[in-house]
């Protein structure tokens, strides 16, 4: 049941209004001060940067002189990278401010937490936020305490924080009409609400950490990796029986080696951003493709599933996971990545039958494979549960992992996972920062300050008061 209230002499609706406008009046005045304190803190920020560059002594002239001076440009980049996160916080909250100011809240539950205690009101909006003193001044919808609000009872009710069950008295239940400092009415109501609006956005909600999770893993990966002179790919470069790559066609294009990755890489990310049907057809045929680059077998999952008869279960393969055994077709590959002829190709996708003698290692050091199956459903055909890769100043080493047992073992019988260490590549001697990709960034980073110094000093870059 539900009664519906306005304007008309109601002191319900003039107290809610008057908590409403008290409200608004401090969302606005966050505004304010958020705004000012950005501008404040951009000023700040130039006028840090300028001044730590100008104490910045590029000095590469010995291995001391070298590391000092890396550690002054590292010293600068945590600056800049702390006023950055001290930026993004305060847009994340200018945006929530922004967002409540066109509805600061639309619905409000009072809920007693504790037996003997009174109860407090919960005012529940699009976005949280709290007050200087980290009150809240009104949560998020998503927020477990919000569940109260979507729940069928009233009386006693609960809802989860960290996997713990939280009990307590549902009091009230009153939904809003506002629009942004306008109370226009509200109703209480003692069943759960029911707006299929409401519904369809708790159903996008449940997905919301998927999404983040993919969304993380297409902002941070890529088909394939080129670091510090190796080559990283899950599964393969397709190629032809005599060793050179395959030629794909598709969409009247055709593609193999490095362009192959490249145009993979890019229908993927179309798949994700637009949603078109060429890609989202793309990313199934990456999946189980016989050429695709993240496949490159036959599957035959449907014969695995329901047919007995094993010898239809072989898979073939891509004639890429014959030829790399040959050091001249990795050095083809690493040559077709750009990279150094000392580099390695670094493999998954294919499980290592270590109990069998498989080595992980081959071409003489040229290919290593780092999957050795960490799920536990491949220990029993690899014999291990899994490597890691190392590389370090001396070289690169794999550790193979001994399948784990179970808890008992480890308090019973002091069992723990034990690592076979292998080292297969040693450096000549011993590599610096300056000879990894992260040294070539920040050769960058000191041309890059010389010009941003060379620009301010000639004034080509006049500074602005």
């Amino acid at each position: 049941m539900s009664e519906q209230h306005d304007q008309q002499a109601d002191p319900v609706f003039d107290q809610e209004q008057k908590h409403l406008s008290a409200l608004y009046a401090k969302l606005l005045q966050m505004r304010e001060d958020i705004a000012a304190d950005l501008e404040s803190n951009h000023a700040g920020a130039r006028q840090d940067l300028l001044d730590m560059s100008e104490e910045v002594r590029l000095d590469f002239g010995g291995a001391d002189e070298t590391i000092e001076t890396l550690a002054a440009i590292e010293t600068l980049n945590a600056v800049i990278d702390a006023y950055n996160q001290y930026h993004d916080f305060n847009v994340e909250k200018l945006r929530r401010v922004i967002l409540l100011l066109m509805q600061p809240y639309f619905a409000k539950v009072r809920l007693q937490m504790r037996p003997g205690r009174p109860a407090r009101d919960v005012y529940i909006g699009a976005a949280g936020m709290t007050d200087e003193h980290s009150i809240p001044l009104v949560v998020d919808w998503r927020s477990p305490v919000a569940e109260t609000y979507y729940n069928q009872e009233m009386g006693e009710t609960s809802y989860e924080v960290d996997g713990k069950k939280r009990t307590v008295n549902l009091e009230l239940r009153r939904q809003f009409d506002i629009v942004r400092d306008q109370l226009n009415m509200y109703f209480d109501t003692t069943v759960a609400i029911e707006d299929s609006l409401l519904l369809g956005a708790l159903k996008r909600h449940h997905s919301e950490k998927l999404q983040a999770q993919i969304g993380f893993l297409y902002d941070h990966g890529s088909a394939y990796l080129v670091h510090n002179g190796n080559v990283l790919f899950h599964a393969c470069v397709p190629m032809n029986e005599d060793g050179t790559f395959c030629s794909v066609s598709h969409q009247g294009k055709t593609f193999s080696g490095k362009d192959y990755y490249d145009y993979s890489d890019r229908l993927a990310r179309r798949a994700w951003h637009e949603h078109d049907q060429v890609s989202l057809d793309w990313m199934w045929y990456l999946w189980c493709g016989r050429y695709s680059p993240l496949s490159g077998r036959v599957m035959k999952t449907f014969e695995r599933t329901y047919l007995a008869d094993k010898s239809t279960w072989a898979e073939p393969r891509d004639p890429y996971f014959e030829h790399v055994g040959d050091p001249v077709a990795c050095r083809t590959v690493l040559e077709e990545f750009g990279c150094s002829g000392d580099g390695v190709i670094i493999n998954g996708h294919t499980p290592v039958h270590a109990s069998a003698g498989e080595n992980p290692v081959k071409a003489g050091g040229m290919l290593v494979v780092i999957d050795g199956g960490f799920c536990q459903a491949y220990h029993r055909t690899t014999g291990i549960a899994g490597y890691t890769l190392i590389s370090d100043p001396r070289g690169m080493r794999i550790k193979a992992h001994r399948p784990f047992g179970t808890i008992a073992d480890v308090l019973d019988l002091n069992a723990d996972i034990m690592s076979d260490d292998d080292r297969f590549e040693i450096y000549p001697s011993p590599k610096t920062i300056g000879d990894t990709d992260t040294g070539t960034q920040i050769r960058g980073q000191v041309a890059d300050l010389r010009a941003l110094l060379d620009a301010y000093r000639t004034g080509l870059l006049p500074e602005r008061g």
